[in-house]
């Protein structure tokens, strides 16, 4: 969020008549000139594609709708975490 709002601020120009313009092109330049933001946890390192989250993630299989979340977060199927 603080990453658009920085981006916005940066592409925004007021004009004569106080009312403040923002162009698509100075907003995408801004945000793609936009390098390792703040996180919550700290700085975030995004990829050429501009994700900035980390990768990774399971897939799951319900067999047994009885054991509810607890069950089917135990019956991991696959494990995807970028670059392994």
């Amino acid at each position: 969020m603080r990453r658009r709002l920085n981006a916005i601020a940066k592409a925004a120009v007021k004009g004569g008549d106080g009312r403040l313009h923002i162009g698509r092109q100075a907003l995408r330049d801004a945000l793609y000139a936009t390098v390792n933001p703040d996180g919550v946890s700290g700085p975030l390192a995004c990829d050429e594609f501009g994700d900035c989250a980390a990768q990774s993630f399971n897939v799951l299989r319900l067999t047994d709708p009885a054991g509810g979340v607890e069950g089917l977060k135990g019956n991991v199927v696959y494990t995807y975490a970028k670059g392994q």
